[in-house]
């Protein structure tokens, strides 16, 4: 299988819009649908391995009506484009507020020089604690602190944008606004979308902030000057400039501060001016841009694709992940091309229990990979490999459990649960060790047991919800009637 291919924003938000509107469907309609968009694409060229091509494929036959019915507008494009436009546009009115600002701090009337003090201020020691109270931000997680800061960003007019943009996508599903049916991978790329967003804003800024300091010194005879009501030896400030400059101080010397004595004839005496003239404070020019570019611009252009290359890449991790894109995926690839745990028989999705859940009416003869029993659930078990977990097994045999899937890094795992009994964290906790130990792209299929009978959707809601929040498309969820066993016979479905 081939590199696969790349998605944006905008395929994302049309997939997470259309498993949503699927959640209200009729199943066999939308199974019957799926199947004959997948039996197109595969004839087209598609590989049924591709995950990310049929799904792509499935999201060009839902625009176009290709797929069995009316053309189905997705709002993807329009909320993508609406939100780097007002990214474009702010970043814009942020340059010009960045050139008033430096038309402002580089004022010289000829009289009193620049404060150079300010400028390293403004320019140099702010911008830094900015980005890093950004830094932390990103590095505060999901967290209420880290959406607190992420608060303050003004990168969220580009998320008001597009959900404005797109004729208001929170209505389609797009629960506020990326943060889609409580998924944390669509959380991280909000997450993303916001912090990458700002860094543009203040790119605009310091790039006008740049301009205007540059306008001035070549189009005014500017002068600087140092000031402080402090005992300070012009000695301490010519180590401090040098130490301020060790960035640039390899690539341009001129810009670097020389000598106890022009340093001390800039210094600036109120009613006095400076003890060495107006001229004796145009040594600092060069330092001064240099602080402006290295200090304030420099840091936020690199961050800020840093931070654009992270939103790609949480965005194609979601687009992979999506609740409800490995039952998808199944449908679309066929059945016998691509198979989990197999449940043999009739398995249909349940509307009560909504996207991401299967209920099987039959018993399920086979397992193509390794059952894992949880808290003892799923009775007598007829397969290669089963192993025990949770409830009694302790601690201890959770590990030993994940041990033994790390070792043999099976193509799929069914983990047997009691559908009646709600999801705890442990059993949560252990569905993520599991995914760490048999890594990515391998099916873990939940077999929740129905108390009596084959069960209803209804009752795995409360799975189905923990499931989602998991943001792992490669999670399914089916239900087992109780008796019907884990992977073997035995069940009257």
């Amino acid at each position: 299988m081939g590199k696969p291919g790349r998605v944006g924003l905008a395929e994302l938000i049309d997939l997470a819009v259309a498993l949503e509107r699927d959640r209200s469907g009729d199943p066999s309609s939308l199974r019957r649908r799926d199947e004959a968009i997948g039996a197109r694409l595969r004839e087209a060229g598609v590989a049924s391995d591709d995950r990310r091509g049929l799904l792509k494929g499935w999201l060009a036959a839902l625009r176009e009506g290709s797929g069995g019915g009316e053309p189905r507008p997705l709002p993807g494009r329009r909320w993508a484009l609406a939100a780097w436009r007002a990214v474009a546009i702010a970043a814009a009115l942020m340059a010009l507020i960045g050139w008033a600002s430096a038309m402002g701090v580089f004022w010289y009337d000829g009289v009193r020089p620049v404060n150079l003090t300010m400028v390293v201020l403004a320019y140099g020691v702010l911008p830094l604690a900015l980005l890093g109270l950004t830094l932390w931000g990103a590095a505060a997680g999901l967290g209420p602190m880290g959406e607190w800061v992420r608060g303050l960003s003004p990168g969220r007019l580009a998320l008001w944008a597009g959900r404005r943009g797109s004729g208001g996508v929170a209505a389609e599903g797009l629960a506020d606004e990326l943060g889609v049916l409580g998924h944390a991978g669509l959380a991280g790329v909000r997450k993303w979308a916001v912090l990458s967003a700002s860094q543009w804003l203040a790119v605009g800024f310091f790039s006008g902030v740049l301009i205007g300091a540059v306008q001035r010194v070549v189009f005014t005879e500017l002068s600087f000057g140092w000031s402080t009501t402090l005992k300070v030896e012009p000695m301490t400030v010519l180590r401090l400039a040098q130490w301020w400059s060790l960035p640039w101080g390899w690539a341009w010397e001129g810009a670097v501060p020389k000598g106890q004595g022009p340093v001390a004839m800039s210094r600036y005496v109120p009613g006095e001016g400076l003890l060495g003239g107006p001229g004796a404070g145009r040594v600092w020019w060069r330092f001064v841009l240099m602080t402006v570019l290295v200090y304030a611009w420099l840091p936020r252009a690199v961050t800020a694709g840093w931070f654009a290359w992270l939103l790609r890449e949480a965005v194609e991790g979601a687009f992979d992940r999506l609740p409800g894109t490995a039952l998808l995926a199944d449908r679309l690839a066929g059945a016998s091309a691509w198979r989990g745990p197999g449940v043999s028989g009739e398995a249909s999705t349940a509307q009560a229990g909504g996207m991401g859940v299967s209920v099987s009416t039959a018993a399920a003869e086979s397992v193509g990979g390794v059952v894992v029993r949880w808290a003892g659930a799923g009775g007598a078990v007829d397969a290669g490999e089963t192993l025990e977990a949770g409830g009694s097994a302790g601690l201890a045999g959770d590990r030993a459990a994940v041990g033994r899937l790390g070792e043999m890094k099976p193509t799929s795992v069914r983990v047997v649960v009691r559908g009646w009994e709600p999801p705890t964290l442990e059993a949560l906790d252990f569905l993520r060790e599991v995914r760490g130990a048999v890594g990515d792209g391998r099916v873990i299929e939940v077999a929740a047991e129905a108390m009596d009978g084959a069960g209803t959707g209804d009752e795995l809601r409360a799975w189905r919800g923990a499931i989602d929040r998991l943001g792992d498309g490669d999670v399914r969820l089916v239900m087992l009637g109780r008796g019907q066993g884990a992977g073997g016979g035995g069940g009257d479905g």
